[in-house]
C-alpha cells in the first residue's frame, strides 16, 4: 500500500501559496489520488489537530494585516489626496483578499475532513505512550525536529509526529510512505 503524509507547513504553503513554487492544487491533487484509491492519507492524529489550529491562526494573522493595508490605503487617500477610483480599486482587491483567504482555509479544512474522517481513505495515527517517550527522547538529546526546550517544553508536536511516523514505518515495512 502507499501511503502520502502531508506535514501542517505543506498545507500552509497549498492554502497561503506562501512559497514561489507552492501549489495551491496540490493539496486537491493529493485529496483526489486518495479518492481514486491510488494512496491512503497517513495522518498522525497531532498533525490533523496542529493542521486546523494553524490554519486559522494564520487566517487570522492575515486578516489582521490585510485590515491594516486597509486602514493604510484609508490613510494614505486622506493625506495625500489618493483619487477615489484608486482607493476604490485597492479597497476591493484587499476584500478580495481576505474573502479568498477565509475560502481558501474552508476548502482545505473540507478536503482534509473528507478525507480524514473516510477510513478507506486515510489512516489517523493515534498517540501511543511510546510515541510519548520517544518524542521526550528526540527533544532531551536535540535531535531533528526538536526546538529550543526552554521555549518549546520537552513535548513537541514536531517530535510527536515524527516518533508516529517512525512506529509506522517500522510495523508497515512493505508499505510506501511518501512525506510531503
Amino acid at each position: 500500500m502507499k501511503f502520502i503524509y502531508i506535514d501542517t507547513c505543506v498545507v500552509l504553503d497549498c492554502v497561503f501559496t506562501r512559497q514561489e513554487k507552492a501549489s495551491p492544487v496540490l493539496l486537491e491533487r493529493i485529496v483526489e489520488a486518495c479518492k481514486r484509491n491510488e494512496v491512503k492519507l497517513l495522518l498522525p492524529r497531532v498533525t490533523l489537530l496542529e493542521i486546523f489550529r494553524v490554519l486559522d491562526e494564520y487566517l487570522e494573522t492575515t486578516l489582521a494585516l490585510l485590515s491594516e493595508i486597509k486602514k493604510t490605503i484609508a490613510e494614505i487617500a486622506d493625506a495625500r489626496g489618493l483619487n477615489r477610483g484608486l482607493k476604490d480599486t485597492l479597497t476591493k482587491a484587499v476584500n478580495t483578499a481576505r474573502k479568498e483567504s477565509r475560502n481558501n482555509v474552508e476548502d482545505a479544512k473540507s478536503l482534509i475532513c473528507d478525507v480524514a474522517d473516510d477510513g478507506s481513505k486515510s489512516l489517523i495515527l493515534e498517540i501511543e505512550v511510546n510515541d510519548l517517550i520517544d518524542a521526550v527522547s528526540i527533544a532531551i538529546k536535540g535531535d531533528k525536529p526538536s526546538k529550543e526546550k526552554a521555549q518549546w517544553g520537552l513535548l513537541q508536536s514536531d517530535c510527536l509526529i515524527v516518533a508516529a511516523l517512525v512506529r509506522f514505518t517500522e510495523s508497515h515495512p512493505d508499505d510506501e510512505l511518501i512525506i510531503c
